[in-house]
């Protein structure tokens, strides 16, 4: 699952919920076939639980 905060980064979390280490500029596919190129990698902030962006 991918997070994206007021700021233009993200973090993410695996399928069990828990954070996900990931490299800056590393490019990810949705289901949808669309990539997406990782811009930060907020995971204190995944950890913590602070909220991202809803409805974007």
């Amino acid at each position: 699952m991918l997070y994206i905060f007021e700021d233009g980064k993200m973090g993410t979390k695996d399928k069990f919920g828990r954070p996900l280490t990931m490299r800056q500029g590393e490019v990810m596919e949705t289901k949808e076939r669309k990539k997406i190129e990782l811009a930060g990698n907020e995971l204190w902030r995944i950890e913590r639980g602070l909220e991202p962006l809803r409805g974007r």
